[in-house]
């Protein structure tokens, strides 16, 4: 019986080239990570008081009641959020002047 080289099979590996990241991609219209963190929460304000505003209506329609909180919280996250992108879009207006 002859001895094999083991190995003579095995593919050589080459050392792994170092990761390159890629550049992070530009936000659309130059908004800043800071900016589009502020648009998210206002959109999330927005929609948390749109659905609060519907489970709302839902309740008084189907229960004929409505919980105070629900009066008092759905209009002012609507509010709050209207204003976010309100003063967002103020502040982008005075930084292209």
């Amino acid at each position: 019986m002859a001895s094999a080289n083991v190995t003579e099979n095995v593919p050589i590996l080459e050392p792994a080239e170092p990761s390159v990241e890629p550049a992070p991609e530009a936000q659309p219209d130059g908004v800043s990570e800071a900016r589009a963190e502020q648009r998210s929460e206002a959109n999330t304000a927005i929609l948390t008081g749109a659905g609060l505003g519907a489970w709302g209506a839902f309740s008084a329609a189907a229960l004929g009641a409505v919980c105070p909180l629900c009066v008092v919280v759905a209009p002012a996250l609507l509010g709050y959020g209207a204003y976010k992108h309100y003063d967002l879009r103020k502040r982008k207006a005075a930084d292209d002047d």
